[in-house]
């Protein structure tokens, strides 16, 4: 699937009334150093690149199934190193993207927080709905992120506004150290 990213990556405060967004990345100054992650560092297939062109961040990926693990591998793209704002008065993140092709598996995540028992699974997690074919601003409420999937016939995600043990805390939106999209 193909993914294209666009121009900034930003916040919104929980105050409606305040109109400052801190920018996470603007892909026309990057402020982040960003990296491809694909699933052959587990003996995958899947395949993808990133060029950042006139304030865009093209991100392009091909993803095949890993046989061992009868399931879909992945493709990334990842920030290293940076400063982040402190996210903690901010009730949602917010992206301006686009894809070139129907996609439903796209997901971005946030910090590095692992629970117990979850390996592969890293970050506060959220899925993404992406627009085809131009570029729009989508908004992600924090609550709608978790750090809890149950992977079953249903590919259950348990959210923060189900179990509030699952969400972002103050602490964490305060130091958020690293940003992916897959």
């Amino acid at each position: 699937k193909f993914i294209i990213l666009h121009v900034a990556l930003t916040l919104l405060f929980a105050d409606a009334s305040t109109t400052f967004e801190p920018v996470i990345e603007d892909f026309s100054n990057p402020k982040h150093s960003w990296d491809v992650l694909n699933d052959t560092l587990m003996g995958g297939q899947s395949s993808g690149t990133l060029s950042i062109t006139n304030g865009v961040a093209d991100f392009k990926g091909s993803v095949s199934t890993v046989s061992f693990l009868h399931g879909p591998g992945f493709v990334s793209i990842v920030t290293h190193g940076g400063v982040y704002p402190d996210m903690s008065t901010c009730n949602a993140l917010k992206l301006n993207l686009m894809v070139t092709q129907e996609y439903s598996g796209l997901r971005i995540s946030l910090g590095s927080v692992n629970i117990k028992g979850k390996r592969h699974s890293i970050g506060y997690r959220s899925k993404i709905d992406a627009p085809v074919g131009s570029f729009t601003d989508i908004i992600i409420p924090f609550a709608d992120f978790t750090v809890k999937s149950v992977k079953d016939e249903d590919r259950t995600v348990i959210t923060c506004k189900e179990n509030d043990e699952y969400c972002l805390s103050e602490g964490i939106l305060g130091s958020i150290k690293t940003l992916s999209i897959w």
